[in-house]
């Protein structure tokens, strides 16, 4: 009996202290990383507000500037999240470019490697 206790006491201290270690551990920071490769030379730049993000590439005599590619790594809880957040960085680097619209050509998620990739156009 005194056995079992002096076992049930150290699976409660090793479970508190593994407990102790992984709350206090630092969470990793999942900050969207981009590429830019310009196409053309740069407009003026515009509010992130001002630029559509579309879904297929429109037909019409749009001004190709660059190929914007976000990778972003997340948690298993968070890709809808991350994919948004990756969507806003792509978006802030096409107005810097002056870019008023955004064609996303690829998007592809690695659920083993936990990573996000966004392949966009952007447009004038």
């Amino acid at each position: 009996m005194h056995k079992l206790l002096q076992n049930g006491l150290y699976l409660a201290v090793g479970s508190l202290g593994a407990f102790a270690i992984w709350s206090l551990a630092p969470k990793p920071a999942y900050t969207p990383k981009a590429i830019v490769l310009p196409l053309s030379a740069p407009a003026a730049a515009v509010s992130p507000k001002t630029v559509r993000v579309l879904s297929v590439m429109p037909l019409g005599a749009q001004r190709r500037l660059a190929h914007v590619n976000v990778s972003l790594h997340y948690d298993a809880a968070h890709r809808e999240q991350a994919e948004i957040t990756a969507l806003k960085k792509a978006r802030n680097l096409a107005a810097g470019l002056g870019a008023t619209g955004l064609a996303v050509t690829g998007m592809g998620a690695s659920t083993m490697m936990k990573s996000l990739l966004i392949e966009t156009v952007a447009l004038k």
